[in-house]
């Protein structure tokens, strides 16, 4: 058995690895700049169907996630690498979305944090804002390659997506040095654009179109610029919680980047 705790400003971290996992964790406030989160364990639902995903963050909930009818998406549980977890599964077809952000309009630099998993790719968002002047997006491309955008230029590249498995997603914000990490690794970066974020739509663009065909495990949005430290512990507070590997398969990784990766996930 593996005991781990993480020490750093405004974060309890523990994780008990064992043949099951238990974690109790809280998710690094950057120091203060943690706005939004969206976890899985926390909906508001008819029956299976989503009315409404709970901001456990703004005071009093006000940043709610939600969508009507037959756009209302399916709350489930998944094993996401690292235990049972109740997800999101979006289905190609359904969304949420909140209205104006409690705070106003986030101006960059801010940041977008995701636990996702696609099960097919066809140009599907993750993540976007609420309108045509208010949106930070992050997608996959019709070559189902990775992009983002925030009003200037798509910032896109070769990385292809993948299906079938649970990943951390980090969309950095920050004008012409905006970066796109997949599992604490930049695959993207350059110029997306000055647009503010006035609010946020999940599992489809601002204008419920290009829907995800997937599961979101959890969402979570930073007000303000965050330095490599900052970044890498949030990320690292998301691999632990969803995606590091059973002990079973711990060997199978440790090997090159994979394990300078756990190494730094863990720091056993």
């Amino acid at each position: 058995m593996t005991r781990k705790t993480f020490c750093a400003a405004s974060m309890i971290a523990t994780l008990i690895v064992s043949g099951n996992v238990l974690a109790s964790i809280t998710a690094p406030d950057a120091g203060g700049k943690l706005s939004i989160g969206f976890d899985g364990s926390d909906v508001t639902a008819t029956g299976s169907l989503v009315d409404s995903w709970n901001d456990q963050v703004s005071a009093g909930g006000d940043d709610h996630a939600a969508a009507a009818g037959s756009r209302r998406p399916t709350l489930t549980t998944a094993n996401t690498g690292n235990g049972v977890h109740n997800v999101i599964d979006f289905a190609g077809a359904h969304y949420l979305k909140t209205l104006d952000f409690s705070g106003g309009d986030m101006a960059q630099a801010n940041a977008i944090f995701i636990v996702a998993s696609w099960d097919t790719l066809s140009s599907d968002n993750l993540v976007d804002g609420i309108s045509s002047g208010e949106r930070h997006a992050i997608y996959t491309r019709s070559d189902n390659s990775y992009g983002m955008y925030a009003g200037a230029q798509i910032i896109n590249g070769n990385v292809q997506a993948a299906t079938g498995e649970f990943q951390v997603f980090s969309a950095l914000f920050n004008g012409s040095s905006s970066l796109f990490r997949v599992n604490g690794v930049n695959v993207l970066s350059g110029n997306t654009g000055s647009h503010v974020l006035g609010g946020l739509s999940i599992g489809s663009n601002y204008g419920a179109s290009g829907f995800l065909d997937g599961q979101v495990a959890e969402v979570l949005v930073y007000n303000g610029g965050l330095n490599t430290a900052q970044t890498e512990d949030i990320e690292d507070y998301l691999q632990n919680k969803y995606v590091v590997p059973e002990p079973a398969t711990l060997g199978l990784l440790l090997g090159g980047t994979a394990a300078a990766l756990l190494f730094r996930r863990l720091k056993i």
